[in-house]
């Protein structure tokens, strides 16, 4: 990809007092779904666009930690970014027989850059194990709430619990719970996407809204966009590999876990219609629905 893109961090933390502290600068680039859309060139060939928000955040901050005890801890952030948003369209070029992609390219435009500060507190638990390929036991959660103050202007809140059961190592049985919310004038400059796999599974645009999508599945792509969302996910996870030699040679197999999993959630933002069903394509673009899935996994 792009250098400009390139995550890049680097960091310094003292912990040799009961309060933690630490001091560091990071680059960070995030794509936000803003919307898709289907159109036919004149030869046949379909042409989908996905416009992607593109934000890469160039940040210096401090943080200050003071532990209570082993597993929970205090928080205080704060962070100085400068923002550079811009707008990636992603063109992709199907064949108008086999519908397969045959070219793509893609462009950004519409960049310009903000200049603020995010101080925030957060309550942190976690006693979890981790196996070899997930957490296995224990329980953990965040509840944060942060004031963005200078070019942008908005209060995010997060709540986070997660908790897993052990049914004997390495039998699990893993519930969470999220709730993100932004609230404030420059809310809607921030949005949440639902659909993305650590959210709720089977919803991410390709699967909804590709070369042979109704412009209905399309809309209710558009509607899991929000500036509040929540998520809860069941997961149990099972041992398929555990990573035991080969014979007589010393050649271990890499663990390989399996899962059942269901998942549910919403998207929503300031004024928009809660309905129970999914939006058709006649539906407004604020009527909002909860979507939820299941399946496995490997």
């Amino acid at each position: 990809g792009r250098i400009s893109e390139a995550q890049v961090f680097a960091s310094y933390t003292n912990l040799a007092h009961r309060w933690n502290w630490s001091i560091g600068a990071a680059q960070d680039v995030w794509y936000y779904y803003l919307s898709a859309t289907f159109n036919q060139a004149p030869d046949g060939s379909g042409i989908y666009n996905t416009r992607l928000q593109r934000s890469i955040a160039r940040q210096g901050f401090f943080r200050a930690i003071r532990p209570f005890n082993r597993f929970q801890r205090f928080e205080a952030n704060l962070f100085a970014i400068n923002m550079y948003r811009s707008t990636r369209n992603v063109i992709t070029y199907y064949d108008p027989i086999t519908q397969i992609p045959f070219a793509g390219y893609d462009s950004i435009s519409n960049g310009s850059s903000v200049l603020y500060a995010i101080p925030s507190l957060a309550l942190v638990y976690d006693n979890s194990l981790f196996g070899y390929t997930s957490t296995f036991y224990g329980q953990r959660y965040r509840l944060q709430l942060g004031q963005a103050v200078g070019g942008y202007q908005y209060t995010e809140a997060v709540a986070d619990y997660r908790k897993y059961f052990s049914l004997g190592f390495p039998w699990t049985f893993a519930v969470r719970a999220t709730g993100i919310g932004r609230f404030g004038p420059d809310e809607k400059l921030f949005p949440v996407f639902v659909g993305s796999p650590d959210r709720v599974r089977g919803y991410t645009y390709g699967s909804l809204c590709g070369p042979n999508a109704s412009q209905s599945s399309c809309n209710q792509l558009n509607s899991l966009l929000g500036t509040r969302v929540f998520v809860a996910s069941a997961e149990f996870r099972f041992p398929l590999i555990r990573g035991n030699g080969i014979g007589l040679l010393p050649i271990g197999l890499p663990p390989i876990e399996g899962a059942i999993w269901a998942d549910a959630g919403m998207a929503w933002e300031h004024g928009s219609a809660i309905r129970a069903r999914q939006p058709d394509s006649t539906s407004a673009p604020n009527v909002r629905a909860p979507i939820s899935s299941y399946g496995a996994s490997i």
